[in-house]
Order: C-alpha cells, then sequence, then structure tokens
C-alpha cells in the first residue's frame, strides 16, 4: 500500500500534496479553502504574507509551479495585499 503525502490546513481539512501537484482544478480548490480561512472580513483581498502562510499551509510554496498556476488568478495590490477575487470566481466556474 503506497502512502500520499498529505497536509493539514488551518481548517483542519488534509490535503493531498502530490494530488496538488498533479491536478490543477484541486489545486486552485485547496489555495480556495486555505486563503478563505485567512480572509477575515471574506473580500477576497489579504496581506501578501497571510497569502504565502496560507499556501505554506497546503504545502505550495513561493516559487513552486503550484504557486504560480494560483497567482494566475490573483493580484497584488498596493499596501501589500492580494486580491483572490479572480481565483474565487475561477473555482465556482469549475464547480
Amino acid at each position: 500500500v503506497g502512502s500520499r503525502e498529505h497536509a493539514v490546513g488551518r481548517g483542519g481539512a488534509r490535503v493531498d500534496r502530490e494530488r496538488l501537484r498533479m491536478d490543477e482544478t484541486y489545486l486552485l480548490h485547496a489555495a480556495c479553502g486555505a486563503l478563505h480561512q485567512v480572509d477575515t472580513y471574506h473580500r477576497g483581498l489579504i496581506t501578501y504574507d497571510a497569502f504565502l502562510r496560507a499556501l505554506e499551509d497546503i504545502g505550495v510554496r513561493q516559487g513552486d509551479r503550484e504557486f504560480h498556476a494560483v497567482m494566475r488568478f490573483c493580484r497584488v495590490v498596493d499596501g501589500g495585499y492580494v486580491m483572490f477575487k479572480g481565483l474565487l470566481a475561477e473555482v465556482r466556474r469549475i464547480y
């Protein structure tokens, strides 16, 4: 029986790291969930530091291919914030 590496996000959800690397739909959904956990005001806008921590919680590090896949739907804005409304819209479109 093969073992799979899992990460546990802030909400306690288990994330399959191998699947994150192989399945972009799963990656975007997991990233959306992790970012939603730290989006206190549910505006789709968080600090860049919170953005990095949330993605690291699911095993995605800055510079990884998966990080860049998520960033395609996000925008860094003034003041050190990341707007991820585009990611939310993409995940809603997929699901």
